[in-house]
């Protein structure tokens, strides 16, 4: 008798436990599906499908993607890079515009021994400064010379600084449409820098460093009893000086942008050369 009952309570005593073991891990298994519903709940809150992408757009400028007529920039980081403090320099990098002329200075630094000077254009395609429109933030800039001698009246390129273009846009024909007959040739739009914060100094010094080394010219210059150049002459200085200061005022509603440049630039005689100084 006593063996049947010391069985029966071992028998019940291991019922209780499978019957605790089968519990905890039934409870087990109901944690990990309640917290692997939890997890995928969670990540489906906090990273939903991608179902659309929207392109912004880039700080970098670029005309051609709104334009039908295809648009060569120059932008601010290549007129840094080029070294030219001078627009009618910047514009004749490029290979659609042409030296005019027509009776006026195409740059300040050309001679004025076949143009009268003071006068810098824009000439694309060769066509004429008067066929070629320049605007400056998109409005038409004014004639440069009241000299009604001259043949294409065009505006002086020399009215915009170059330390506050921040870029060029230049159109190469089919701006007749929309500009009427002065943009035959195509447009030049000088875009200014704008809201301008800080205080800015650009300088440039430069010359012409020349040899008069040259024996065989001396000796036909001293026959015509002239005293030919010698030795090595640094002439034709060049210098300019830059300075652009801006703040904004009124919470940034405003803003003040002030320039100031000097420019000065020596001449170069025909005596200064052994090859001139007859």
């Amino acid at each position: 008798m006593n063996f049947n009952k010391t069985g029966a309570v071992a028998n019940s005593f291991r019922t209780a436990i499978k019957v605790l073991w089968m519990g905890s891990l039934a409870g087990a298994l109901f944690s990990f599906l309640a917290a692997s519903a939890l997890a995928q709940q969670a990540a489906e809150t906090s990273e939903p499908a991608l179902q659309e992408i929207i392109v912004t757009g880039s700080r970098i400028a670029a005309p051609n993607e709104q334009s039908t007529s295809p648009i060569q920039v120059l932008s601010s980081q290549y007129i840094e890079t080029s070294g030219k403090s001078d627009v009618g320099d910047l514009l004749a990098q490029l290979p659609q515009n042409f030296f005019n002329a027509q009776g006026q200075d195409l740059g300040n630094a050309t001679s004025a021994l076949s143009t009268p000077g003071g006068v810098a254009t824009a000439d694309l395609r060769g066509l004429g400064p008067n066929r070629t429109l320049v605007l400056v933030d998109g409005r038409r800039l004014g004639q440069g010379s009241p000299n009604t001698a001259i043949q294409s009246p065009a505006p002086d390129l020399d009215q915009i600084p170059a330390g506050l273009v921040e870029r060029v846009e230049v159109v190469t024909g089919g701006a007749s449409a929309a500009y009427g007959s002065d943009a035959i040739a195509g447009v030049v739009n000088f875009i200014l820098k704008k809201n301008f914060q800080g205080f800015q100094v650009d300088g440039e010094y430069g010359g012409y460093l020349h040899d008069n080394g040259d024996t065989g010219v001396q000796a036909l210059v001293r026959q015509f009893n002239t005293v030919p150049a010698t030795g090595t002459d640094f002439d034709g200085r060049k210098g300019n000086l830059d300075m652009l200061m801006g703040t904004n005022f009124d919470d940034n509603n405003g803003n003040i942008t002030a320039f100031f440049g000097y420019r000065h630039q020596t001449a170069v005689p025909s005596s200064a050369r052994d090859y001139g100084g007859c």
